[in-house]
């Protein structure tokens, strides 16, 4: 109902927004469209409300944020270079070439993880570009217009000692394990559908 209204009362130059409240048990056993469940996935923010004292707050919060929005549309593009290959950019959408981050709010910090292999062949001390990114959007209230790009490279610098290797920041492996026990979950939900299939299908 709230996704036909959107369609229906449509405003040119403002975003669409689309507030969801749900004890979490609205809906069990029912299949939805995959489509609408993938695009609620790629674009929502989840926030638990732990009780009914914090709905105020956590709703005044939700709608001061579709406020300060700078951009839309935003996407991250990342390619190897230097024979450097990117084997993942790491998302809810783990198979996208690409990063997808919707809309960009005033002071967003965005954290993206990437896994890529470069080329040993490289002598010691040799600093060399192997990541050419940049981030694409659009001002809000101009879906249709020229794209702003921000450009940058990534470099590293090739040793062979080592003890010069730092031990990997905690947060990137926190960050890391949480991608792919999401990874994991996915798979064991489709593994799961396939089983109910093959019951009704017995």
């Amino acid at each position: 109902m709230g996704a036909n209204l959107l369609e229906k009362y449509s405003y040119p130059g403002y975003s669409k927004h689309m507030f969801v409240l749900t004890d979490g048990l609205a809906n069990i056993g029912l299949r939805t469209q995959e489509e609408i469940m993938n695009a609620i996935k790629k674009c929502d923010q989840f926030f638990f409300l732990e009780s009914a004292e914090i709905i105020v707050t956590l709703m005044t919060r939700a709608f001061q944020s579709v406020f300060d929005i700078c951009g839309t549309q935003a996407q991250l593009i990342a390619r190897g270079c230097n024979n450097a290959i990117i084997t993942k950019i790491w998302d809810y959408e783990s198979n996208a070439p690409d990063a997808n981050f919707g809309e960009l709010h005033v002071n967003n910090l965005r954290v993206v993880l990437c896994d890529f292999r470069v080329s040993g062949a490289v002598s010691e001390g040799t600093e060399v570009d192997i990541l050419d990114y940049q981030l694409k959007y659009n001002r809000p209230g101009e879906v249709d217009g020229e794209s702003l790009i921000v450009t940058g490279k990534l470099s590293v610098t090739f040793i062979n000692d080592k003890s010069f290797i730092q031990q990997i920041d905690p947060k990137v492996k926190t960050l890391h394990a949480v991608q792919v026990a999401v990874e994991i979950n996915d798979k064991i939900a489709q593994l799961i559908e396939m089983l109910v299939r093959m019951t009704e299908n017995m």
